[in-house]
């Protein structure tokens, strides 16, 4: 059962999406998101109490509904997009890591380093194409499960992915289950400029050099594990 919070952005993502797949369900949206948190499996199959709140006589008739599905989806979804960006974090703190220990111990070579490009340091913390197509894969699971209308199933999931990375609510559910993402995004963004120096062996023996590989070693003891 998510928290308060969680719960919270669940419905925030769920609502922009009502509204554009099924704008008709908006002013039923906070009685079924409430039936829903209450209890998700009597609430998809129509029952929870949601058919009293909304005046329905018969328990199968807010099973007819895009709501429950769409919250259902949404809420996979923002657990997969997490549970991906948590791993993707772990993996470039773990090439991040390893480029470091090569450098100091071969200066010369200078490997090359294949971490995903940093961005801005304030910028959103992107997930990769990996991790995209997966919960893409999640969502479409879902609804064909959920017995989602065919017609509806691709723009639902196209409209859950849009919602998820458009504003900040995944965001900010990332910063609270891995709240070290934001400082792999600033180490890669020093890694991009150790990686332009001329003279390697100068960088490696430097304090600078040290202080990153130390953040490094820290990151990854602090990295959750999904």
């Amino acid at each position: 059962m998510p928290d308060a919070t969680e719960q919270q952005a669940i419905a925030d993502l769920a609502r922009q999406v009502v509204a554009d797949v099924a704008p008709r369900e908006v002013p039923l949206f906070r009685p079924l998101s409430q039936a829903y948190f209450k209890d998700p499996e009597k609430t998809l199959k129509g029952g929870g109490g949601a058919d009293r709140m909304l005046g329905f006589g018969g328990m199968g008739a807010v099973g007819t509904l895009m709501t429950p599905m769409i919250l259902q989806s949404t809420q996979v979804a923002l657990t997969s997009l997490v549970g991906g960006m948590v791993r993707q974090v772990d993996s470039e703190l773990g090439r991040i890591q390893s480029w470091l220990t090569d450098l100091q111990a071969k200066p010369a070579s200078a490997p090359p380093i294949d971490v995903t490009p940093a961005g801005a340091p304030d910028a959103p913390v992107a997930p990769s194409p990996e991790v995209l197509d997966q919960v893409k894969g999640v969502i479409a699971q879902q609804l064909v499960q959920l017995q989602c209308p065919p017609d509806q199933c691709d723009a639902v999931t196209a409209r859950i992915c849009a919602a998820l990375l458009d504003g900040s609510i995944a965001e900010q559910m990332l910063e609270k289950s891995c709240p070290i993402a934001r400082q792999v995004q600033q180490l890669k963004i020093e890694i991009d400029e150790l990686k332009k120096a001329q003279d390697v062996k100068e960088v490696v023996e430097s304090e600078y050099f040290e202080r990153i590989c130390q953040r490094a070693n820290d990151l990854r003891r602090q990295a959750p594990r999904a």
